[in-house]
């Protein structure tokens, strides 16, 4: 089973500084810590206390917690965390890109869980590759030479402003491996690579019959196929990240996928810096992740993208 590796913490309570630092090693047969008392026993974590070694974990979610980073007692930062339980007993990790360090201090709940009866996934990071080519009113550009405030075209909206460009750059092995869209199989003219959760638009006719509408978006994850959609596990790799104000339709090499959508799964892979650089962009999503507005078009469930042709 895939093996993932992560720094966290033992819960001892707000208000105490967190230590000691702990190898948080879990495995599991799918790519998702589920929610507490789901009873799937292929959730097993190794803590490098001695506490654990492969015991089945109970459940996880993600929780918007407080905290104090420089040790004064006041409150720095607001930032999702990833709680997970095993025999009674809570352990924490902070989310990639936290500003948390050992022996800071968690001070209280900000707000409940992210998204209460959902546990959070392992990869979590929904961006294009690097290289990507991006529709533009001067042509085709490469993802990573555009720059805020260029202008992209797309497919539901006309011509947009780009509010923000990130980077992310990942161990691309296992799950956060780039998924490549190989050349032909959605109307693309060259292979694109993109992160597993990246949303591809797809319009069939049992799109309908599933969902209601005739396009929808569906997980790059979602579409594999071991021949034309498939993994591509390297060393590292780099993911652009590119935000609109809104979720968009982009045009890549004549494939059509979406823009960079700010809900809660896809902030919590981001650095904070880049949080709040979109922050200040858009102030309401400290405090609401849904005020962002609708996403384009429907998100197919993996069990509904399962219902429709393989694209091989």
């Amino acid at each position: 089973m895939p093996t993932y590796n992560g720094i966290g913490y033992r819960w001892t309570g707000y208000n105490i500084p967190s230590t000691p630092e702990l190898t948080i090693t879990i495995t599991d047969d799918d790519a998702q810590m589920d929610w507490f008392g789901s009873g799937d026993s292929n959730q097993l974590v190794t803590t490098s206390d001695g506490n654990h070694t492969n015991a089945v974990v109970n459940g996880g979610s993600i929780l918007n917690v407080r905290m104090d980073t420089d040790n004064d007692g006041v409150e720095d930062v607001v930032e999702p965390v990833a709680f997970f339980q095993v025999a009674g007993q809570w352990y924490w990790l902070p989310t990639p890109g936290s500003s948390f360090e050992t022996g800071d201090t968690l001070l209280g709940n900000a707000g409940g869980w992210v998204d209460s009866g959902t546990g959070w996934d392992y990869e979590d990071i929904t961006c294009f590759g690097a290289d990507t080519l991006i529709d533009t009113p001067q042509g085709p550009r490469r993802i990573e030479d555009l720059s805020e405030g260029d202008l992209v075209n797309t497919d539901n909206g006309g011509v947009q402003a780009i509010e923000w460009i990130g980077k992310s750059t990942v161990k691309a092995d296992g799950d956060l491996a780039p998924i490549i869209i190989s050349k032909g199989t959605f109307n693309n003219d060259r292979d694109i690579a993109v992160s597993p959760n990246h949303a591809i638009l797809v319009e069939d006719w049992r799109a309908e019959l599933l969902l209601g509408t005739d396009a929808a978006f569906i997980r790059a994850k979602d579409l594999l196929n071991g021949d034309t959609i498939y993994r591509m596990p390297q060393p590292e790799f780099t993911y652009c990240h590119l935000l609109l104000d809104g979720h968009f339709v982009l045009q890549t090499s004549g494939m059509l996928s979406e823009s960079f959508y700010p809900g809660p799964a896809a902030m919590q892979a981001l650095s904070l810096a880049s949080k709040n650089e979109i922050f200040r962009r858009f102030p309401a999503l400290c405090m609401d992740t849904d005020s962002f507005g609708p996403q384009a078009f429907v998100v197919a469930k993996s069990y509904e993208a399962a219902c429709l042709p393989t694209y091989a």
